[in-house]
């Protein structure tokens, strides 16, 4: 069972009362006991400050991805009149997004929501068919309206909520008293009220508080000393007013020992009459406090330290503060009225609550009687103990699972006596189509559920019923009149025949017949004939771009693109439902497309019509054929797919090929453009007994079937169709073999003669001749088959199951967006075009598209705008294509970017730059608005801090989290903060900002490195973000393979001369951008130590020149390196510079080295180092803990404060490297891009986050 909740209690006010706790309690209780049942979650977007705060105390109780949002326009709220028609929309709105989780029970926690806010709580208004259940407070307002309902808005919006609480299909009471009031005054059926009860959370228990922190603690509330407590509402039945005289009657010894405490959250003008009621009964102002808002364990604590805790109300349909207290371990007191009895049981803790005296007799005694206290606390503690969430989940669920489906629910088959009008669109005969075909046999037996008209183009109608039976409309008409139309069924096949229907399921939806699960070659040919890049957007909308870069890839890219990719997701979304004919095409389709895709497919038989009343032998007359030969017919297209040329390779290699008697005949045609037929054309004609028809009309066609003695049906590379020819041979009890490959693997087993999958033609001769020889079996398998069609593809039974399945499909399509849409565009006729826009947008947002993909969105904002190719942007182009190229099961990368527009910053799909990368032309899509849902993964791997806090600013990251996504940054280093000196003045100060902001809004930080990892965490701990979930930080090492990160190519002219004087003496190598922190300037000081001791070595230095948009003042010492390496005597000799050279280019530089130096002061990966040891090069590095980490054992470490300490460690080192005792790195651990990009998703879905 799946159960969606509605949660808008506790996002209004009401998570401030009562029925936000019991809301959130019952929820979580719920989650707990579920089992095999599926717990999702409905929240308001109306209430944005709420989402988090529920997400987060829901963690770890469901998947976040259950949690769901609904939206639309605003305001809302009920009581201002203009918000009439949105709140109208909002509540078609709101039920539709439920209905699109395809409920089987929906439980609203707080029905009486959306006067003064913005909640919409309703039931039944679009979705009459799912049941509801409704959580049942009390019935206050309606039995006391003098009191409640004298505002006409307020007394307008109670008597509406009534009139949906009397649709609900159960009533879960929260006391016996309230399920009585339903009783009564609702005249509620006894079968639809379960009294479900209530509890109070396990943080309400006695606790043991120090004296010095309980004085710490009550002061911060203004509280001095012992108090009598109160907590709850202030509306009149709560009856402070004569709490309050009760109070002030207790005698002033007493008193002055107490105070008299109201704890919660009022408004100002509520403090105001409770401190005027105060006075007038003379209390003076230190003898009342309130406390203002208080969180769960703050009021825990007051119920833990109140000398005794009073509740006065005169109606309640529970009274859950009083529960509270009396599990904490106050001495609790209330009224004797209502429910407050069944919660206390206890007639000593009770007062009459008009009686002030008898209020005041209970308080004081409570107060001076410590025997009375303890009494009352013993028998509150065991009296609580009683009620339990679990006991209140399990009854509620019962309820839940016992709710009756509504009388309302429409039929899933329409009444004979009514039948809806339908509009079909197909080819028919005499089209050659075998879609055409099949259609013809449907039809009549469909028309008995439908009054059907036929939309088409054909002027002539072959078939004799369709013509006389039938309205036959011209398909211009249809678009103006489709509206007309209850049903619409679709005809859809993978041929120039359903071309028009493409554009006419988007404006126009309905059920679709996927005779075809690959679409594509339709779609090529509409690309190739017109302007549009029909193929290409598909194949990027339905397979990504993976799907569309195979497409621009060498000459037969097209070819393949059609092959591998079957671009139907667009027709399964845009349809009610899609009706196939196989499993096996169900299966295609799952495959493609996720097992999401299920919910929106469904099998029925294909129907075949009963055989032609004809002999084989009038057949044969009328043919032309010998009545005694033996006729072996091979029926359909001749083609590859069909392995026409392994059954004449079988024939020739059977015995029959050799008796004139014996006779293969091809029954259908080839296409004369196609290679695959002149080589057929050429073996049939070589054979004397093999020939082919060609095509044929349907008569002839039959003819044929009825002649044939055996047929032979094969399958390969099959696409999800379904062979009516292979039923037609069984039909006519035609002995048919078949491999088991596709469609044809499910036909049982005594039906055919069938054969494995893959096949030789020997395999196939033995079982040709196997039949020819065994008559009784060729009846055998004929008789069966016969009765297999007949029990199973009878039109009449194929029309029942395409009526159940469209009944179905429309009826879960009007409760969600297609009927959303149709009932909006009834209401909403007159309204502007933004109002228009504004609701689809909400559409949009509230109801995700059927069979959707969940999304990784890889942020290349810097990457995008503006990519130096250096080391992060190299990291991000390398794992955004190692994910790409091996995406994440039931996910789909997209890369996005941060876009301002309008002075406001956005995410968007960066299409352009990823189509640029991948060598696919930049016309064919365009740049989008980002669309998430539950369940999505948000990835920045990128250093960009200015978007990054402009972004934050705009709150898209609280946006993206509210609405379910999982966002994760990558951390490179904290250099700016440990290391500041090695960064331009004021560096450190966005760093730390942009640092703050990710502690603050990742659900999950991954660093580059465990070093890293760890001063991250240093760091947090001493800048704890303001957060309520806990914050995961991880590391996950990159891959160092540049092959696999879109390497640049190149290689300059001098490039040959330089590598030979690299070859010549021992070279050392520095890869990295010139920056500080790098170390060059004090490499370049330890070699010239080198040269002029006459070390004859080289230094080559790769790497662009940093910070160059930045004044030379605040570039450290960038200016002094650059002009240190420029005018010094050893350039282009023994120093070489080479700035911004192409991947290509630094592999051969890594050839032809000697080792690597590394001398960063301070780093977060080191990548070079890893590949370094891809090339086996040595590794020198400064003694860092991320050097460490990375090459291990497989580096030589120095430390150097000065050149010439460094000087002198080289020179060590190349004493170690003539001798070969150096350290090797060839042994040095390494990943591939593909490798740390599985890594990092493992870490990303990483158990305990979100």
């Amino acid at each position: 069972m799946r159960v969606v909740i509605d949660l808008q209690g506790a996002q209004t006010a009401s998570r401030y009362r009562g029925i936000g706790r019991y809301s959130m309690s019952l929820t979580k209780a719920l989650l707990s006991i579920a089992g095999h049942h599926e717990i999702h979650i409905m929240l308001s977007a109306h209430f944005p400050e709420s989402v988090e705060a529920i997400r987060s105390e829901l963690c770890g109780h469901l998947p976040q991805h259950h949690i769901h949002q609904w939206c639309s326009p605003g305001p809302v709220s009920f009581h201002l009149s203009d918000n009439t028609q949105r709140r109208k929309n909002a509540t078609y709105i709101r039920e539709a997004a439920i209905a699109a989780l395809k409920p089987d029970r929906v439980l609203i926690t707080s029905l009486f929501e959306g006067c003064y806010d913005d909640a919409v709580v309703s039931l039944k208004q679009h979705d009459p068919s799912t049941p509801v259940a409704v959580v049942l407070y009390d019935l206050i307002p309606l039995l006391n309206p003098d009191t409640y309902l004298q505002d006409h808005r307020y007394r307008e919006f109670y008597q509406n909520a009534i009139k949906q609480l009397k649709k609900a299909d159960a009533h879960l009471a929260i006391s016996q008293h309230s399920a009585q009031e339903g009783l009564d005054a609702l005249t509620l059926p006894q079968s639809s009220i379960s009294i479900i009860g209530t509890a109070c959370d396990s943080h309400f228990a006695p606790r043991s508080i120090p004296n010095h922190q309980a004085q710490i603690f009550l002061s911060s509330f203004g509280i001095t000393g012992k108090f009598v407590m109160y907590t709850g509402g202030t509306d009149n039945r709560k009856n402070l007013a004569r709490l309050i005289q009760a109070y002030a009657g207790i005698p002033a010894t007493i008193r002055q020992q107490h105070q008299l405490v109201f704890v919660g959250k009022l408004s100002p003008e509520q403090s105001r009459q409770l401190k005027h009621q105060a006075r007038q009964s003379g209390l003076d102002e230190t003898e009342t406090v309130i406390t203002g808002y208080v969180d769960d364990q703050q009021l825990a604590c007051l119920y833990n330290l109140c000398a005794v805790f009073v509740f006065p109300s005169w109606h309640e349909g529970f009274g859950l503060p009083v529960l509270e207290a009396m599990a904490s371990g106050a001495p609790a007191l209330a009224s004797d009225r209502t429910s407050l009895p069944e919660v206390l049981a206890n007639p000593h803790a009770m007062f009459d609550p008009f009686d002030t005296d008898q209020i005041r007799q209970r308080i004081q005694q409570a107060l001076t009687d410590h025997d009375y206290c303890r009494q009352l606390i013993a028998t509150g503690l065991k009296q609580a103990r009683k009620f339990s969430w679990k006991q209140t989940a399990q009854k509620a669920l019962v309820a839940l699972e016992q709710a009756a489906q509504h009388p309302e629910i429409v039929q899933t088959r329409p009444a004979r006596q009514h039948k809806p009008t339908m509009a079909f669109l197909s080819p028919l005969p005499p089209q050659k189509s075998g879609i055409a075909d099949h259609s013809a046999i449907l039809l009549p037996a469909l028309s008995e559920y439908y009054q059907i008209e036929i939309f088409s183009d054909q002027e002539f109608m072959e078939n004799s019923w369709i013509a006389q039976h039938l309205k036959h409309r011209k398909l211009q008409e249809f678009p103006g009149t489709a509206h007309t139309y209850e049903r619409i069924l679709y005809q859809f096949g993978n041929s120039a025949y359903h071309d028009y229907m493409f554009s006419l399921l988007q404006q126009h939806p309905g059920t679709v017949v996927l005779h075809d699960a690959f679409l594509s070659g339709i779609l090529e040919h509409m690309e190739k004939n017109t302007a549009e890049p029909h193929f290409s957007r598909q194949l990027y909308y339905d397979h990504g771009y993976l799907a569309l870069q195979q497409k621009y890839r060498g000459d037969s890219g097209t070819e393949q693109a059609i092959k591998n990719y079957p671009c139907s997701l667009h027709v399964l979304r845009r349809s009610h439902g899609v009706i196939v004919h196989s499993e096996h095409s169900k299966a295609v389709l799952e495959n493609a497309y996720g097992p999401q895709v299920s919910d929106v497919i469904a099998f029925a038989p294909l129907p075949r019509a009963t055989p032609h009343a004809l002999s084989s032998q009038q057949a044969r007359q009328q043919l032309g054929i010998d009545p005694q030969a033996f006729m072996v017919c091979s029926f359909g297209h001749i083609a590859p797919t069909k392995l026409s040329h392994l059954i004449c390779q079988a024939w020739t290699h059977s015995r029959l090929s050799n008796n004139p008697n014996m006779q293969l005949v091809f029954v259908g045609a080839s296409d004369p453009r196609d290679p695959y037929s002149h080589i057929m054309k050429k073996s049939i004609q070589s054979v004397t007994n093999v020939k082919c028809t060609q095509w044929v009309d349907e008569s002839t066609y039959h003819l044929w079937l009825a002649a044939a003695d055996i047929a032979v049906q094969l399958r390969t590379d099959s696409r999800g169709e379904t062979s009516a020819a292979i039923l037609d041979c069984l039909n006519y009890a035609i002995p048919t073999i078949v491999n088991a490959h596709g469609y044809l693997a499910e036909l049982p087993e005594d039906t055919v003669f069938r054969l494995p999958d893959i096949i030789e033609p020997q395999q196939l001769a033995r079982a040709i001749e196997t039949l020819q020889s065994n008559e009784p079996l060729r009846g055998e398998i004929g008789k069966r088959a016969v009765k297999y069609v007949q029990d199973r593809h009878q039109p009449c039974h194929s029309a029942s199951h395409y009526t159940h399945h469209i009944e179905s499909f429309h009826n879960q399509a009007m409760r969600t967006a297609h009927g959303l849409i149709r009932t909006l565009a009834t209401d909403t006729a007159n309204h502007d075009q933004s109002c228009l826009r504004e609701l689809a947008q909400a559409i949009g947002k509230s109801i995700p598209a059927p069979a959707r993909q969940q999304q990784l969105l890889v942020d290349v904002t810097a990457t995008s705008t503006n990519d130096l190719r250096t080391g992060i942007e190299r990291v991000t182009r390398a794992l955004f294509l190692a994910l790409l190229q091996a995406p994440p099961q039931g996910y789909r990368i997209e890369p996005v970017c941060l876009v301002e527009r309008n002075q406001r910053w956005s995410y968007y799909y960066a299409r352009n730059y990823t189509c640029t990368l991948l060598g696919i032309p930049t016309h064919i899509l365009t740049e989008e608005p980002l669309e998430v849902w539950p369940g999505d993964h948000f990835l920045s791997t990128e250093l960009a801090l200015h978007q990054t806090l402009s972004a934050y600013r705009h709150n898209l990251y609280t946006a993206l989290a509210n609405q379910g996504v999982t966002i994760h940054f990558m951390v490179h280093d904290l250099l700016p903060l440990s290391h500041p000196e090695y960064f331009p003045p004021g560096a450190d100060q966005p760093f730390a900002q942009w640092l703050q902001v990710l502690t603050e809004v990742a659900h999950n930080i991954i660093c580059v490195s465990n070093a890293v990892a760890q001063q991250l965490q240093e760091w947090y701990k001493q800048h704890p973000a303001n957060r309520r979930q806990p914050l995961t930080i991880q590391h996950s090492h990159h891959g160092a393979d540049i092959s696999q990160s879109a390497p640049t190519t190149g290689i300059p002219e001098e490039a040959s001369s330089i590598l030979q004087h690299m070859r010549q003496r021992p070279t050392f190598l520095m890869v990295g951008t010139i920056e500080p922190r790098k170390g060059y300037l004090q490499v370049l000081h330890a070699f010239d130590i080198l040269w002029r001791n006459k070390v004859n070595v080289n230094l080559v230095i790769v790497g662009r020149e940093g910070w160059q948009g930045l004044p030379d003042e605040a570039r450290r010492d960038i200016p002094r390196t650059i002009q240190y390496m420029q005018n010094h005597p050893e350039l282009d000799s023994r120093l070489f510079w080479l700035e911004g050279i192409s991947d290509q280019y630094l592999e051969k530089v890594y050839t032809a080295s000697t080792s690597l130096i590394a001398a960063s002061y301070g780093e977060g990966f080191g990548l070079p180092l890893i590949e370094a040891a891809q090339h086996s090069l040595p590794i020198i590095a400064r003694d860092i803990p991320v050097f460490r980490e990375v090459a291990r054992e497989h580096a030589w470490y120095f430390q150097a404060h000065n050149p010439e300490q460094l000087a002198h460690a080289i020179t060590n080192w190349l004493e170690l490297y003539r001798s070969e005792q150096h350290p090797a790195s060839q042994n040095l651990p390494w990943l591939t891009w593909q490798e740390s990009a599985q890594n990092l998703w493992g870490k990303l879905t990483k158990p305990g986050v979100p």
